[in-house]
């Protein structure tokens, strides 16, 4: 299996479509889907910083 990471506009016809179509082959077998979690947690991350609950890695090491 190849692995290939997608970016679609959710607002878009096509990308709707697509993303249907993608929905069908995970239940035929087809696709296995992968959550990042990655992106959540760096973006959980700087929001903990932003809101003072944790120091930046800069600041540990003074």
């Amino acid at each position: 299996m190849e692995t290939i990471t997608i970016k679609v506009n959710t607002k878009s016809g096509k990308a709707k479509q697509l993303l249907s179509l993608i929905k069908d082959m995970v239940n035929d077998g087809d696709v296995q889907i992968e959550k990042s979690t990655t992106y959540d947690e760096v973006k959980r991350g700087i929001r903990e910083i932003k809101q003072g609950k944790v120091k930046p890695i800069s600041e540990l090491f003074k």
